[in-house]
């Protein structure tokens, strides 16, 4: 009995520590939670043979038929983390430029555009029900659609493999992370920051309108160009 008494004891003085250095240190439960999101693998690696990555935050592969499969950049999905995904449906013909998937959180909400104009064929329910960032998505893996294009004469100007590919990704997250640390940055987004100015998995769930709004706009609205020949 007496045994019991001191465990008893010494759990019960474990929890009140416990709640007094929460109570004293409120930060601390912060900082933890946030310790959860993890840096950005290296997803600016050339893609698999075969893959092109196109400047509306997408990537595409063709099979023997001239079908695309085509999915969402693995960066995008990487500062977005878990989401919710709103498709076409099969059978809708898109523009070039037409919104192609919603990413929601909430109420906040990116938008992904075509790079092609194609018929919808096929949506790829796992992606929709597993949206969010895996190392898988790096390779290609992860599609989202298998599109019919309406030209057959892809790829199109702009479209990029290889090592070009992988400095297009390094110069666009190189863009992203000082946009939100010069436009957006405080403690909240500061507190996040992994070493060396990594971005965490995620880092946009955990930002509000305003950011969601921004990168949306500087980012997505309009097709970015490509990069300098100098660029590393």
């Amino acid at each position: 009995m007496v045994v019991i008494l001191v465990i008893a004891t010494f759990v019960v003085l474990i929890g009140l520590d416990h709640f007094v250095f929460s109570k004293r240190h409120p930060e601390s439960a912060e900082r933890r939670a946030r310790s959860a999101l993890r840096p950005l693998g290296i997803v600016w690696r050339p893609p698999q043979s075969g893959v092109y990555l196109q400047p509306t935050w997408t990537w595409g592969r063709h099979d023997e038929s001239g079908d695309m499969y085509l999915g969402v950049h693995p960066l995008l999905l990487g500062l977005v983390g878990p989401c919710a995904m709103e498709t076409r449906r099969r059978g809708e013909i898109v523009a070039e430029g037409d919104p192609l998937v919603s990413m929601t959180r909430g109420d906040r909400r990116l938008t992904v555009r075509s790079p092609v104009a194609a018929r919808v064929e096929r949506v790829n329910n796992r992606t929709v029900r597993e949206a969010g960032w895996r190392e898988a998505d790096a390779d290609a893996s992860a599609w989202l659609y298998r599109l019919r294009p309406m030209r057959p004469d892809l790829p199109h100007d702009g479209w990029l493999t290889g090592e070009a590919a992988a400095r297009w990704t390094r110069h666009r997250f190189d863009e992203l992370r000082d946009y939100l640390q010069t436009t957006l940055a405080d403690g909240h987004l500061g507190v996040m920051m992994a070493d060396g100015g990594a971005l965490p998995t995620g880092v946009l769930g955990e930002l509000d309108q305003a950011a969601w709004s921004g990168v949306e706009r500087r980012f997505l609205s309009v097709v970015p160009q490509g990069i300098p020949e100098d660029t590393p």
